[in-house]
This record gives structure tokens, sequence and C-alpha cells, in this order.
């Protein structure tokens, strides 16, 4: 896979709802259930529970992108080497 192909791919929000949700599967995690949050909201979490949760839900996509962008971009520079 060269790097326009995953970029193509990361760009496109229902493609990476499609990972994140094949990644869910994998785990054998609901479809639903939270799984891939940031430091950010899990940091608020004492001062408002809710808040960090719903945050978290929001932005779940988000940070599976990012999750899956790094690791595609390793495997990238590891094949260079």
């Amino acid at each position: 896979m060269n790097e326009s192909k995953i970029d193509k791919i990361l760009s496109d929000a229902r493609e990476v709802e499609k990972l994140l949700l094949l990644e869910k599967e994998r785990r054998g995690v609901d479809k639903g259930k939270l799984v891939f949050v940031g430091m950010a909201n899990v940091a608020k979490y004492y001062w408002c529970a809710m808040s960090s949760i719903f945050k978290s839900k929001e932005r779940e996509l988000e940070f599976f992108g990012a999750l899956t962008y790094t690791i595609e971009f390793c495997i990238l520079l590891s094949l260079d080497m």
C-alpha cells in the first residue's frame, strides 16, 4: 500500500469508521462501546465524568484515525530502511 492510498483512505471519514468498527470487532468489543480516547478527555474525568465520556465518544473516530495513520506511517518508514 503506497502513501497516497493510505492518505486517501484516512481522509475519508466513512472509511475510517469502517476500519474502527472492524477493529472493535477484532477486539471482541461491541460497536457502541468506547475504545479509543484522548488523554485530555481522560484527565478531565474527575472534574466531570460525564463530560469526559461524551467528549471521548464524539471524538473516538478522530482518535482511531490518528492511531491508524501513525501505525501506517511507521510501517512505511520501516519499509524504507
